[in-house]
């Protein structure tokens, strides 16, 4: 017996066994875990100089690296929330595949594909999941092509440093107001809140010490559209522990949500890694504490070089195409402007259209804010003119048809995704109301006349749930709107190449009448 023991009373002695005996308990029983999100991506690769207030893959991931190595991998989940592999000239001309195979090189634990991760159809989303593997984690995604039908875990269950995390994912539910046409036939999504309903109670079952639920939705004070599910799943579900975000580009460093739901979203287009410290007791399966933090890509990060033989393949190839010459403009061009109004791009866009399509009408807007020079166009150009996979669709519509199309349009006039008329006089009294439609030469266009409108995929959607009336007109249409295969970007790209020297100047489609003054 050790000296001391003799001196001390066996009571005391004892008790002092029974504190360690439970503090060593309570070591075993708290750990520590971390947590690294990134999100919206949209492929971004910038191998060379960063410009403040930009992102860049490369550079998130040296970030992603150095937190890894300081919490010990070992004990690190790294989750991407989508939008991925669609959004900047690399992944373009890669058609996702350099962000799926830089998913892999980073060995990310889980990704969500997002709904422009779908942009290329669906056919190549399933090839872009099939690349990322195991990893892919999407419960309410179905991909179906060819009579094969793609589906992926709604759920995993890691284990680290202790800890067992039930992770479970999900992509945005509001797929069908985003996409159409023959490429993106196939896909089925449900509501996440939906799944969230069916799947707890075998999470729960399993006994997780933490739920994390990855979902490329985003929480908004407002969202009259209901495009996010998020403040219905957390009053729902306050078994979820940790939401993390995507989808809005809003980033939030960490707040609660619900009842208990803590909620993170990183910064898009590679600007911010998400970090979320997690302290759990993995004897009561709760989740005691939950910290987070941004931490910003700034121009002193170095790019992260062991991403592999692909993908730095796939950059420099992108790069050699980028420069490549379309065309020359003879003057410059500009994306300001209202479409149809004082738009040069979206005049040229809609000249490019009607040339290739034959289209009477155009209705189409602006797809970006850049501003060309004069002098040589380029590959990177025309994807900075149109930096989306935009189908184009023809619909023949007769002029009741049409007007109520035009005078929704109006009332989406201030919005991004307005769509201004090209190839026909429209003229507006100031409540937005259709008062006359007139050929180019002046002549009135007769009541009932059909006319062949071309508009693009997102359009024809339904703009993201903005535009409900053309959704309907088109949907009740017979025959259906026509999938002309062709995509946007491709046909400015043919429609610049054969006019060189080209000079756009916005001409005026549409007429609104002021608002009479009122009499004193």
């Amino acid at each position: 017996m050790n000296p001391l023991e003799r001196l001390l009373p066996r009571s005391l002695n004892a008790l002092l066994t029974g504190l360690v005996l439970l503090s060593s308990q309570a070591l075993a029983e708290t750990k520590t875990i971390t947590l690294l999100q990134t999100t919206d991506i949209h492929g971004q690769f910038v191998p060379g100089a960063l410009t403040e207030g930009s992102g860049d893959w490369l550079r998130l991931a040296t970030l992603i690296t150095r937190e890894r190595g300081s919490a010990g991998k070992e004990n690190v989940l790294l989750i991407d929330c989508g939008d991925t592999c669609q959004g900047s000239w690399v992944t373009a001309h890669s058609r996702g595949e350099i962000a799926a195979q830089m998913l892999v090189a980073l060995k990310y634990d889980v990704w969500v594909p997002g709904n422009h991760d779908l942009d290329f159809g669906v056919a190549r989303c399933r090839e872009l999941c099939r690349t990322v593997g195991q990893a892919t984690l999407c419960g309410n995604l179905t991909l179906t092509t060819n009579g094969t039908t793609d589906s992926w875990p709604a759920w995993r269950q890691f284990t680290r440093n202790g800890v067992r995390v039930a992770v479970i994912g999900a992509t945005a539910s509001y797929l069908d107001q985003w996409l159409w046409g023959k490429a993106m036939a196939g896909f089925q999504v449900t509501r996440a809140e939906a799944m969230l309903e069916a799947l707890l109670p075998k999470v729960l079952a399993s006994r997780p010490d933490m739920i994390v639920l990855a979902l490329h939705q985003g929480w908004l004070e407002k969202d009259p559209r209901q495009v996010n599910e998020i403040p219905a799943i957390t009053n729902r579900f306050p078994e979820i522990d940790l939401i993390l975000g995507g989808h809005t580009h809003r980033p939030m460093s960490g707040r609660r949500i619900g009842a208990r739901t803590w909620y993170v979203q990183a910064g898009e287009k590679g600007k911010q890694l998400g970090v979320i410290k997690a302290t759990v007791d993995t004897e009561k399966h709760a989740v005691l504490q939950l910290e987070s933090h941004l931490i910003d890509v700034t121009p002193d990060v170095p790019p992260y070089a062991a991403t592999g033989d692909i993908v730095e393949r796939l950059v420099a190839t992108a790069a050699t195409d980028e420069s490549a010459q379309i065309g020359t403009l003879g003057a410059p061009l500009s994306s300001s402007g209202t479409p149809g109004e004082t738009c040069q791009a979206s005049e040229l866009l809609c000249m490019a259209i009607a040339a290739k399509t034959k289209a009477q009408v155009v209705l189409h807007g602006r797809l970006s804010k850049g501003t060309l020079d004069a002098g040589p166009i380029r590959n990177q150009d025309l994807f900075m003119l149109v930096p989306y996979e935009n189908a184009v669709g023809i619909a023949e519509l007769d002029t009741v048809a049409l007007t109520t199309i035009l005078e929704e349009q109006a009332r989406n006039r201030k919005s991004y995704v307005y769509n201004g008329p090209w190839g026909i006089v429209v003229r507006v009294d100031h409540r937005g109301k259709v008062t006359a439609l007139e050929w180019p030469d002046g002549r009135a266009v007769a009541p009932g006349t059909k006319l062949r409108v071309a508009l693009n995929s997102y359009t024809i959607a339904g703009g993201g749930g903005r535009f409900p009336e053309l959704r309907r007109i088109l949907a009740e249409l017979s025959p259906s709107v026509q999938d002309t295969g062709l995509m946007t970007r491709q046909i400015l790209k043919e429609y610049v190449a054969t006019r060189d020297g080209l000079k756009i100047e916005s001409r005026r489609w549409l007429f609104r009448q002021r608002k009479p003054r009122s009499r004193k």
